[in-house]
């Protein structure tokens, strides 16, 4: 039954206007319509809500985006103050620089005769040296010659046989400021009277590295680089068995490194000891024996050259303290030797060793240049050869005093801290001054003696 026309309005109004067009449709109709408003309306409280987090989203990054330029401009201000502040500071120095130049321009032109001339030397402002060396009268003739070269340095010699209290006694009364030299057998006494007395040790031989303290520098290399110098020398010679024959008591780090190295590289080593009352027929015979096919001697001593004067199946490597005026000289030689220079050649180094050489003087330069010029026409002549080892005898000695005459010229309150990392291109070699420390780098030279001479060998 059909309702009035009033009873259908009312019953769209009862919908509230909210579903339209709900007349004349059946109330399936009219529930799907009721839900698709419905979730209309979530759908836009939905992007009501999403809208509004997007906007909150966005203030947060605006107000990050305003702390982080605040923090920039605050940080570009404190960096422009301090700029400022640097600027003045040095503005300040350099104007008290140039004030106090121009002081002291004023003062030395107003009182000359008080100023004192290049050439003088007075004995009470030289540097007192003194070197503990066995030399002879020639060699101490010639290093007096080259400290005088330059002036300001006072050389006085000591023999090492006088005994360790007498050396001691005569150093500090002789009011030393720097030690050089040392034999073998005091160079351990040295380096701890330097210590003790602080007084700067310029070892010209080799010093174990446990005797190097604080006030003592080597001009040496050190054992190791001695032990890959020697052991691949041997094995690229083709010698694969090795024997080191040392004093009774004398097993030293160098033998040590030397047969470490040299059995990496894939040969054998054996170390054999003598002692003076030992046969030395009998000694030769057991090494001959033993089948080595090179022998290294490390120590001078009449003990071993009498190995030198006999003939033998092996080859005889010379260690660098042979490397003396008075060998080979008239040495009876009837075995090869080859030896092992104290002197190196020059090559490039590297940066972590040496960043800046220091400038020689003219006579150094002149040294240098002209050792560079003999060693290459060495291979050429054994005369030559011979010239220049008869020349250099006294190199490393020659190389400290230039070294002291350099740092001499250095900034520094005190000569220790005028010696430090000091480098040098000198007569042995190129020197890199560590405390403590070996400092003789370059590539290791090696002779072969022929008829009583040095042939350098390429």
């Amino acid at each position: 039954m059909e309702g009035t026309e009033k009873e259908e309005i009312g019953r769209d109004e009862d919908f509230g206007g909210r579903i339209p067009e709900a007349h004349g449709r059946t109330k399936e109709e009219k529930e799907t319509l009721k839900k698709e408003a419905a979730q209309k309306k979530i759908q836009n409280n939905f992007e009501k809500t999403e809208l509004s987090d997007d906007a909150e989203l966005m203030k947060e990054r605006e107000r990050l985006r305003k702390e982080r330029k605040d923090r920039s401009a605050k940080r570009l201000e404190k960096r422009k103050k301090e700029f400022r502040k640097k600027l003045y500071i040095a503005c300040g120095g350099i104007a008290i620089l140039l004030l106090s130049l121009l002081c002291l321009i004023r003062f030395k032109a107003a009182s000359p005769n008080h100023i004192p001339k290049q050439n003088e030397n007075s004995t009470a402002e030289s540097v007192q040296l003194t070197l503990v060396k066995q030399l002879s009268e020639e060699e101490k003739t010639k290093l007096e010659s080259y400290a005088k070269e330059e002036g300001g340095i006072e050389l006085h010699f000591l023999n090492p046989e006088i005994g360790e209290e007498k050396i001691k006694s005569e150093i500090l009364s002789l009011k030393t400021d720097l030690i050089l030299g040392g034999e073998e057998q005091n160079v351990n006494f040295l380096s701890k009277l330097s210590e003790e007395e602080k007084i700067p040790y310029l070892a010209t031989t080799f010093v174990p590295k446990d005797s190097l303290r604080e006030h003592s520098y080597c001009l040496s290399r050190s054992a190791e680089d001695q032990a890959v110098d020697l052991s691949f020398f041997a094995y690229n010679e083709a010698f694969r068995s090795m024997g080191i024959l040392l004093p009774e008591g004398k097993a030293d780090l160098l033998s040590k490194e030397i047969t470490e190295a040299f059995q990496e590289l894939g040969g054998v080593v054996t170390v054999y000891s003598y002692t003076s009352e030992d046969d030395f027929r009998a000694k030769l015979s057991e090494l001959e024996t033993a089948g080595i096919d090179i022998l290294f001697l490390e120590y001078y001593n009449e003990e071993a050259n009498t190995i030198l004067a006999e003939e033998h199946n092996f080859t005889v490597l010379l260690g660098e303290d042979w490397d003396r005026a008075a060998f080979p000289g008239d040495t009876k030689l009837q075995t090869n030797c080859l030896l092992y220079g104290k002197n190196t050649k020059n090559e490039t180094v590297s940066d972590s060793e040496i960043s800046e050489m220091e400038t020689s003087s003219p006579e150094q330069e002149s040294i240098s240049s002209t050792q560079v010029e003999e060693e290459s026409e060495a291979t050429s002549s054994a005369d030559s050869v011979l010239s220049i080892v008869e020349d250099e005898q006294v190199g490393r000695e020659k190389d400290a005093i230039a070294i002291l005459q350099i740092a001499l010229k250095n900034k520094g309150k005190s000569l220790m801290e005028k010696l430090s990392d000091l480098q040098y291109q000198g007569i042995d070699g190129t020197y890199a001054l560590k405390a403590g420390d070996y400092a003789l780098k370059g590539k290791a030279v090696f002779y072969e003696i022929i008829d009583n001479k040095r042939v350098e060998l390429s």
